[in-house]
């Protein structure tokens, strides 16, 4: 993979990653101001919302020190030894942005359940069924592991 690769799908990662870290702040916020009939739900949601916008953030905020390391290394020419910063900065971009999704993807079954036991059920199958997809495309299809 060339550098202009990793640059470009850091890019596209930072990107996606800051929205759906505010996503999951919005989903923070919403979790929040439910009833508190649930407590022990409501808490493990908000901390797995919480989690989510965290890692997400930390996946943006990654995406574009790898971004800023290329431009840096583009200047200095060619050999600059840039490359193992950028590579590093991909690696946690990503780490990050599937442990944040995964988190997101929690607190949205979990918060289903604060609101009825039927929707609890339906977020968290739906929930739990798109991270085993997300799971089984990056075992077998991506081949990432």
């Amino acid at each position: 993979m060339q550098l202009t690769d990793l640059v470009e799908i850091l890019r596209q990662l930072a990107f996606i990653s800051a929205v759906l870290a505010g996503f999951s702040v919005t989903l923070f916020i919403g979790v929040m101001q439910m009833d508190k009939e649930c407590k022990r739900i409501v808490l493990w949601a908000a901390g797995m919302s919480l989690a989510g916008a965290t890692l997400l953030t930390v996946s943006t905020v990654a995406g574009v020190g790898g971004i800023v390391a290329s431009a840096i290394g583009s200047g200095a020419g060619p050999g600059a030894g840039l490359q193992v910063p950028v590579f590093g900065a991909f690696q946690w971009s990503v780490w990050s942005f599937l442990l944040g999704t995964f988190s997101f993807l929690v607190s949205l079954g979990l918060s289903g359940r604060a609101h009825s036991r039927t929707l609890g059920w339906v977020s968290g199958i739906v929930s739990g069924v798109t991270i085993l997809g997300v799971l089984v495309f990056l075992l077998f299809v991506v081949d990432a592991f």
